[in-house]
């Protein structure tokens, strides 16, 4: 029962650590560059990578990223 235990535990730590590197901003303009220049300012703020997961138009435009680092 011990050994399961550790062993959950083992092959659980790099899950989390993983998925603790991961943050999602969003940014939101009445134009494509507005919302662009907004994104670009936040990922420059924090210094990482990021990837567009999401972006939908209508009245506004919403783009939502996900930052990572390498």
């Amino acid at each position: 029962m011990r050994l399961i235990k550790s062993a959950v535990v083992i092959l659980t730590l790099p899950v989390f650590s993983f998925a603790a590197s991961f943050r999602t901003i969003s940014a939101t303009g009445l134009a494509l560059d507005d919302a662009g220049s907004q994104m670009a300012q936040q990922v420059k703020q924090s210094g990482a990578k990021y990837k567009n997961i999401e972006s939908a138009s209508g009245n506004k435009v919403h783009i939502t990223a996900s930052l990572y680092n390498q």
